[in-house]
């Protein structure tokens, strides 16, 4: 495999992310999540529970 391939890996995930325009909680998809490629995924408390 050459060095710049790049494995895709389907994700079908909704991230629930607080606006940096502190406008809320937004529930975006994969795809909307990881398009600008400036992302940073902070972890939180609870933040990955089922409710």
């Amino acid at each position: 495999m050459a060095a710049s391939a790049r494995l895709r890996v389907p994700i079908s995930a909704v991230f629930r992310v607080v606006a940096a325009d502190g406008k809320g909680l937004c529930d975006l998809t994969a795809n909307e999540v990881f398009a600008a490629k400036k992302v940073v995924l902070v972890g939180m408390p609870g933040a990955f529970t089922q409710g």
